[in-house]
């Protein structure tokens, strides 16, 4: 049985496109259906002549008539829906990467009769959508969400490349301090200590104030400008720079609109979810780096406390406890090759057992 759900928003020209988030990866047609497409517990997208999905359990694409296509998806996998309608085309993308054309010749329509986003999952399956409310994970080239971006956006991206700044600063104060003391004596400049606080404050007076217009604003940079900012100041392997981050968070929390930190924890956990293994950046590979910025963060009891009593506490709290595993075609890009003495691979035991450890020997050497 099915559930199906439309957009309230159709395109007819131009190139666009939306992401959908596996939170589970069984049966689902995602893709694009026009306003004729009949929904029923049997049928969805896909099973009508003007709607095209695909469905990565399966491995299928659907337009009434089902073909193979694409690659077996995982629960945290990315999956972008595209539409071209410059050249009559939908496709799709797994975690980035395309997984070619689905459908050449789709028919044309005309304003306000164009193709919606739409999905079809069966009995017990999730997803979550996203139109362009928060940066895509895995934007293509060429194609536009269907929500536009807020325009406050480039502000408050270039007020925190200042911020980012300000703590390169810090940081090279910090390992040239022979240099720095030099020039204090000779009263060049101010020491950046008295700087950083007048300055790291008024930035973010700024960034608060451009965010306050529109509740909106907040999601989008939340999930964009802020999560990049926060994870360079933290640094995605060790050491980590716990020092830097509490002091912005210092800042941060002086203002009542700091509640945005909790958006920002919700863009955490879903990068727990989503996060791809890289072999040879293990053990700091896959949701690491997100989960130890999180915990660092709210060992502030105050934050804590605020999120344990929020009402997404335990849908976000399942977010960090995840972990996603690579399909069968993801383990072979890892290790191309897997061999064992009597093994049948077609190539030498020597070469084909160098392939699958030189990658396994950089991580242990890590651990």
């Amino acid at each position: 049985m099915f559930s199906s759900i439309r957009a309230n928003v159709c395109v007819w020209e131009g190139k666009w496109m939306y992401e959908v988030i596996l939170e589970t990866s069984g049966v689902q047609q995602l893709g694009w259906a026009t306003l004729s497409c009949p929904f029923t517990d049997h049928k969805g997208v896909g099973d009508a002549d003007d709607s095209y999905a695909f469905d990565g359990k399966r491995v299928r694409k659907w337009n009434k008539e089902a073909e193979p296509y694409g690659q077996s998806w995982v629960a945290g996998d990315v999956i972008g829906c595209c539409i071209d309608l410059d050249h009559d085309e939908i496709l799709f993308y797994r975690n980035g990467v395309s997984l070619g054309v689905a459908f050449h010749g789709i028919h044309k329509k005309g304003p306000g009769f164009g193709y919606y986003p739409a999905v079809s999952i069966s009995q017990g399956e999730r997803c979550e959508l996203n139109f362009g409310a928060r940066p895509f994970k895995y934007p293509i080239q060429g194609f536009l969400p269907l929500q536009e971006p807020p325009s406050v956006n480039l502000l408050a991206t270039q007020l925190l490349r200042c911020l980012s700044k300000l703590f390169n600063l810090q940081c090279i104060e910090r390992t040239d301090s022979s240099s720095v003391g030099k020039l204090r004596r000779l009263k060049r400049f101010v020491s950046l200590e008295e700087l950083f606080y007048p300055v790291c404050h008024s930035i973010c007076e700024e960034l608060f104030c451009i965010l306050e217009t529109d509740a909106r604003n907040a999601e989008y940079v939340a999930w964009g400008p802020l999560l990049s900012f926060m994870m360079k100041v933290f640094r995605l392997q060790p050491a980590h720079d716990y020092s830097s981050l509490d002091r912005f968070i210092d800042v941060f929390l002086e203002f009542r609109e700091s509640c945005l930190i909790f958006e920002y924890i919700s863009a955490l956990s879903s990068c727990c979810k989503t996060a791809s293994l890289v072999l040879n950046e293990c053990p700091y590979s896959g949701s690491y780096s997100y989960l130890a910025l999180v915990c660092h963060i709210l060992r502030r009891e105050e934050l804590m406390v605020l999120w344990w009593k929020s009402p997404d506490f335990e849908f976000l709290f399942e977010g960090f406890l995840s972990q996603k595993s690579p399909s069968k075609l993801d383990l072979h890009s890892l290790m191309p090759s897997v061999c064992w003495p009597g093994s049948c691979e077609d190539i030498s035991y020597g070469s084909s057992m160098l392939l699958t450890t030189t990658a396994l020997s950089e991580a242990v050497s890590k651990v």
